[in-house]
């Protein structure tokens, strides 16, 4: 991999890293959250793409795409599996006999 491909790399990592922490720490409404974070993994991943050697721009556009937006959406499943389980967690001991 090349410089820019792992700068671009790290920038996915970050963009995965917003999409998890933003639906767990409810920086704003989650359908929001979670079109922005996909829409910066999809960009993030084609430039990935992109960048490596001897690779086709449109192809990286393609392939990088879907496969960043299907990064982001598992990230959000998984936030907010264990942001309902918590709160769910939450919900039992406050219902439970004082």
């Amino acid at each position: 991999m090349s410089t820019p491909s792992l700068l671009f790399f790290a920038g996915l990592a970050v963009a995965m890293v917003y999409c998890y922490l933003g639906i767990r720490r409810q920086w704003g409404p989650p359908w929001r959250v979670a079109a922005v974070g996909t829409a910066l993994c999809a960009i993030a991943m084609s430039l990935v793409l992109a960048t490596n050697n001897n690779a086709d721009p449109l192809l990286a556009v393609v392939y990088g795409v879907p496969l960043g937006a299907v990064l982001a959406i598992v990230t959000i499943i998984a936030a907010l599996y264990f942001t309902r389980q918590s709160a769910r967690a939450a919900s039992q001991y406050d219902d439970g006999p004082a």
